[in-house]
């Protein structure tokens, strides 16, 4: 089953509005499964010295890579390039 992490800007991007839009779309896209990590974690994972710092957030999961690709699109319509996503690559594919 396709899995996204999702990062985030620790320097720019509002976690709080972040995370309250990742639980909305788990509840309102079926089968999207949205799995956060702590906030400490984003808080505490060491700066990379980039321009940008991005930071896990968490990840999404559905059993169609377009449903994906839409709501990664919903998510970059609201915070911009502040977010990014990373595939997860399946080791018994």
């Amino acid at each position: 089953m396709p899995t996204w992490k999702v990062r985030a800007d620790r320097r720019k991007v509002d976690l709080d509005h972040l995370r309250e839009e990742l639980d909305a779309l788990g509840e309102s896209v079926r089968g999207l499964k949205v799995e956060l990590r702590a906030s400490p974690h984003f808080w505490d994972a060491p700066d990379k010295g980039a321009f940008r710092d991005f930071v896990e957030v968490g990840s999404m999961t559905h059993d169609t890579l377009g449903a994906l690709e839409i709501v990664a699109e919903e998510l970059i319509a609201l915070f911009g390039w502040t977010i990014d996503f990373a595939r997860e690559v399946d080791d018994a594919s």
